[in-house]
């Protein structure tokens, strides 16, 4: 168990190299620290296929994410790739999320 807490805390942690516009690379995961998808928890990291496949976890909600599938949309850029996972996938399901927990 202290070893997977350990991992999960780690993962979330970006390379210092990172670039602001795209998810930092953390473990070889994408991570949120630096707010790309700002409807997700900054907690967040991503692993990210072809077609917009990805492993979505957010340790501070308990929460698991995965996505198999076609493309969410027309994605020719790694930025766009991006955008549309935001605003396809991660803005509505965070949504649902927020909506559920204002109800209890």
């Amino acid at each position: 168990e202290e070893v997977v807490s350990t991992l999960v805390d780690y993962n979330g942690r970006p390379s210092p190299d990172t670039l602001s516009n795209f998810p930092s690379p953390g473990l070889l995961w994408h991570t949120n620290a630096n707010n790309t998808f700002p409807s997700l928890p900054k907690d967040a990291f991503i692993a990210a296929g072809a077609s917009h496949q990805i492993l979505c976890i957010i340790p501070s909600l308990d929460i698991v994410i995965v996505r198999m599938g076609d493309e969410l949309g027309p994605a020719q850029w790694y930025e766009e790739y991006w955008q549309d996972l935001e605003s396809l996938l991660f803005q509505p399901i965070m949504s649902a999320v927020n909506n559920l927990s204002s109800t209890d």
